[in-house]
């Protein structure tokens, strides 16, 4: 089960990410440049908050396919969707300044509430990197016409008394553990003189989970971004102009008990402005077996429809009828007035094949281990004995850079510092006869390639070898591989300083609460500095926002305040 299932909901409403810029230009990493407007970005004094804002139930749909769009319908419509900003506001974390495009929420917390006010639902949102980002409006500059979504589980999940509403029984019923949550953001304003600078559209879906499945997509099949016939602008790179392409990869699956195909357009229909309207120039779009004609013709795209988007988070149900759906691949295709068909705008791989990584983001520290779990599909169904090809591809991490990254900070190098436990990186997995593999990572000290950037930063490209169609250009994983640091047994003010000098430089607004590179400002404020590094690095007090430092540089700080923080021996 997933957000993709019933019984669901759909909310809509604003989100605001707020992250600092200056750590964003890997050059400002460097102790000998000197910070000015000119290497600020678009929003120096950034908190790193993340919240969503009047965001409120759109409609849901129940266990039998109903759906409730009113409050006289079910009362949960109408309700608030918000993060309680427990036990502190959530943090928006990027990887790396060489790879930002994997942006991670820690620490947020979501609330549903009922009629009355109260919470109906409260649960732990596990950190997740947005995925699918792609220049979704056909105008705009900068991060603005750019779109993306999250897709992750709620844990520990508190309900309150939801008798009074018939759906919030039924998906405490369906799902009292866990749920699965996915939402859409696009249109961020990064006009700092406006009122709504740092906020963007937010449309999401909540729906049931159970723990033997993915928590960060549906293992299900894919739609995908048809080949161009312009290589030079392919839907694979963030730099460039807008649009990169007038439809997106679009997830969907097969419900062969409820007889529908429900497929998720919501990152994937371009838009006319930044947060604006969807792209009524994609005319008719039709669901369709492929090769398409006039009797495969699945149902209508209904993406025209008044409030389409925000009501229905762009899921669709297409009835099944009789159409031999778990054999052949689907499309998205245009009908055009005059009846012809045009070529497929999205495109199921011809074999049906689909492979994710669940999580695919990754922090280690010399000598530690990471399992990445791969899960491939065959028309929706467990594919087993697959082979999935492995590669080191910086590439996979440059090209998704905008600005682009500079080219004499190296990213991938060395490339045996990333490894798998039982020896050096493989160039192949084989899933099991559930369609899962697993990959461990492992970690060794890379040596500082980077000089004043902490660590190296790495891309592994991942494919199915039977797999014969456009790959979705996000399908990789993403690792920053920390340096060794020295531990002191004495260390001293002058061993701390560069760090926390470095992180006042890159992070300013911290400045406004206590200046790090000054060691009376340290002194004053011991206990709490403590404390927040000892904090877990999911909890949204976490110091430091950025999750750049490494193991040892954390062992030697925290040494450092356990010996009272000696200015000198």
């Amino acid at each position: 089960m997933s957000y993709l299932d019933v019984p669901r909901l759909h909310f809509a409403g604003t989100f605001s990410a707020d992250p600092s810029t200056v750590n964003n230009t890997p050059q400002n990493f460097d102790p000998a440049t000197v910070i000015t407007s000119q290497n600020y970005g678009w929003n120096p004094y950034g908190t790193g908050h993340w919240q969503i804002l009047n965001c409120q139930v759109q409609s849901v749909v129940y266990n039998d396919g109903s759906i409730g769009s009113a409050a006289v319908d079910d009362p949960v419509i109408g309700s608030p969707v918000q993060g309680t900003d427990q036990p502190q506001v959530a943090k928006l974390v990027d990887l790396d300044s060489e790879q930002q495009m994997v942006s991670e929420i820690y620490g947020f917390q979501v609330q549903l509430s009922d009629s009355a006010g109260s919470a109906a639902l409260v649960g732990n949102f596990e950190v997740a990197g947005f995925y699918d980002i792609w220049f979704r409006a056909t105008v705009g500059g900068g991060d603005a016409p750019m779109g993306a979504f999250y897709q992750s589980v709620l844990t520990n999940l508190q309900w309150g008394d939801v008798s009074n509403s018939r759906f919030l029984e039924q998906l405490m019923a369906a799902s009292p553990d866990l749920l699965s949550i996915k939402f859409n953001l696009d249109g961020i304003d990064m006009n700092s003189n406006s009122p709504t600078f740092t906020q963007g559209r937010l449309v999401g879906t909540i729906g049931p989970a159970t723990i033997a499945e993915p928590k960060h997509f549906v293992a299900g099949r894919l739609l995908r971004s048809a080949p161009g016939t312009d290589p030079n602008n392919p839907p694979i790179t963030l730099q460039g102009t807008p649009p990169a392409w007038p439809m997106f990869f679009a997830p969907f699956r097969v419900d062969d008990q409820r007889q529908v195909v429900l497929v998720d357009f919501g990152n994937s229909i371009s838009t006319t402005t930044p947060g604006g309207p969807v792209n009524p120039a994609l005319g008719n779009l039709q669901l369709a077996i492929l090769p398409a004609s006039g009797n495969s013709l699945i149902g209508q795209v209904n993406y025209q429809a008044p409030n389409w988007y925000p009501d229905t988070a762009g899921i669709q149900e297409f009835a099944l009828q009789d159409f031999p759906v778990d054999i052949n691949p689907l499309g998205i295709v245009q009908l055009n007035p005059d009846g012809s068909i045009s070529a497929p705008l999205l495109q199921e791989d011809s074999n049906g094949l689909f492979v994710r990584a669940d999580t695919f983001v990754f922090r280690l520290n010399p000598g530690e281990t990471a399992d990445v779990n791969f899960w491939a599909t065959q028309f929706g169904q467990p594919a087993a004995q697959q082979q999935i090809n492995l590669a080191q591809d910086a590439d996979m991490v440059n090209q998704m850079q905008s600005p682009p990254n500079p080219t004499n900070i190296p990213v991938g190098t060395p490339a045996n510092a990333l490894a798998a436990a039982s020896g050096p990186f493989p160039t192949t997995a084989t899933t099991n006869n559930l369609g899962q593999a697993t990959l461990t990572l492992s970690a060794s000290d890379p040596g500082n390639p980077r000089v004043f950037i902490d660590g190296q930063v790495y891309g592994v490209s991942y494919v199915l070898a039977a797999s014969n169609e456009n790959p979705d250009p996000s399908n990789f994983l993403s690792v920053l591989v920390f340096n060794s640091y020295p531990q002191l047994e004495n260390p001293i003010w002058q061993d701390v300083k560069p760090i926390f000098a470095q992180y006042a430089k890159l992070y300013p607004y911290m400045r406004g609460i206590i200046d790090l590179a000054c060691y009376t400002d340290v002194v004053a404020n011991l206990a709490g500095i403590q404390r927040v590094f000892l904090l877990p690095k999911t909890d949204p007090g976490y110091m430091q926002v950025t999750r750049d430092m490494s193991r040892d540089k954390v062992n030697m700080i925290l040494k450092w305040l356990e010996l009272g923080a000696p200015f000198d021996l």
